[in-house]
């Protein structure tokens, strides 16, 4: 009976003897192995299949409940970790394991894409024949090559279809018949200690300023429930200084007020031009209550009114009151905006003639020099007709 079988000792179907279990030494040497590729990792993109293979059980419960089938067998001298999964369509063989164990792939037949729970797929485009042998088992099987981290080789729904393999989820073992003879594959118990994780830490070279861990220590601190912080690096170069042309510097000695630095700390003089608003007669001036702010953004905010003291602004005593608020710019920053809409509506409407693009065009035909003019701070520099403020 099941219930009289030792706990640590392994579990196969009643009746049948197991004919073959992968030695021990071959998870040791297989997850050297592994270390060593993720250390050399190359920058394609692998499938990632998040799988219970991966996860480390509980201690008070039996492994063989949340882990799935897998063993390990030599291919070309090579040791290998194959996984009998049920859930998947196809065999498959990882892209690594192809150049590790000196495999030929030919063109896929028939090509495919394959699809991940998020919206990324991987197109299979190259297939090769894989020696696979458990003892008196010997025979080339077709799998499809593709990047994917969670082992070697994956026997899918081929391998068990064409065998009539019968798979024993108590003792997560399978057993089929090949020439007469019955073989029975029995799983390898999941690593609970790394070797990796019991070799003695280094001593911090004080000379490294950059410390550096291989992609399979990450892969195990995830599965191990830890917390994981990322943090993105992205190097900023500093933009290069435009010089001017040498037939420019004269003119620009000669005009250096009017290129400052910063705006004065005063109001421009009064011109010809001012900004003037003009509101529909019997309109009522709008007066609303401001929007809730922060503390953060309210000290923002007093610190943009503090505008007063350059001038540029006054104090009102008038009867309109319009909403200010603060959005942030690219740079991290804070830009004050006015909500005029309220405004808006009980203002005339400026009306005149827009110049065509097409003429303008013309205009231009033939012409190499072209000059603009942009004004820092440009509505600080524009007055408002007196009355208006």
């Amino acid at each position: 009976m099941i219930e009289q079988v030792p706990e640590d000792a392994p579990l196969f179907a009643e009746g049948i003897e197991p004919t073959y279990v992968a030695d021990p030494a071959y998870a040791e040497e297989f997850e050297e192995y592994e270390e060593e590729v993720c250390d050399h990792t190359t920058d394609s993109t692998p499938l990632g299949v998040v799988r219970c293979a991966l996860a480390q059980p509980k201690e008070s419960e039996d492994w063989r409940r949340t882990s799935i089938f897998h063993t390990y067998i030599k291919i070309n001298e090579k040791i290998c970790k194959v996984l009998v999964d049920s859930g998947s369509c196809i065999n498959a063989i990882s892209t690594k394991t192809v150049s590790y164990v000196g495999l030929t792939t030919i063109d896929h037949p028939h090509p495919y894409r394959v699809a991940w729970i998020d919206a990324s797929s991987i197109e299979v485009k190259r297939r090769c024949r894989v020696p696979i042998s458990f003892n008196s088992y010997q025979e080339d099987i077709w799998c499809d090559v593709l990047p994917m981290e969670v082992g070697s080789v994956i026997l899918g729904r081929p391998w068990l279809y064409d065998l009539d393999v019968t798979l024993f989820g108590r003792s997560n073992s399978c057993a089929f018949k090949y020439k007469g003879d019955r073989i029975v594959i029995g799983p390898s118990p999941p690593r609970l200690t790394s070797k990796r994780a019991t070799v003695a830490p280094k001593k911090p070279d004080k000379k490294k300023k950059l410390h550096l861990i291989s992609a399979s220590e990450v892969e195990k601190e995830i599965t191990s429930g830890g917390f994981v912080w990322a943090v993105a690096i992205h190097e900023l170069q500093e933009a290069p200084t435009a010089e001017h042309p040498p037939e420019v510097i004269p003119l620009l000695s000669e005009f250096t007020e009017m290129f400052p630095d910063d705006i004065p700390n005063s109001l421009p003089s009064m011109r010809d031009i001012q900004h003037a608003i003009d509101l529909i007669p019997g309109s009522t001036l709008p007066n609303l209550p401001h929007y809730r702010l922060n503390p953060t953004e309210y000290a923002e905010l007093k610190r943009q009114v503090d505008l007063l003291r350059k001038g540029f602004i006054k104090e009102s005593l008038s009867p309109c009151a319009v909403l200010a608020l603060l959005t942030p710019k690219k740079d991290g920053s804070w830009q004050m905006c006015v909500d005029s809409r309220a405004m808006n509506k009980i203002t005339v409407k400026y009306r005149f003639p827009i110049p065509r693009l097409d003429d303008m065009l013309d205009m231009m035909g033939g012409a190499t020099i072209f000059s603009k003019i942009d004004l820092k701070s440009g509505y600080h520099q524009v007055r408002v007709r007196p009355g208006d403020e």
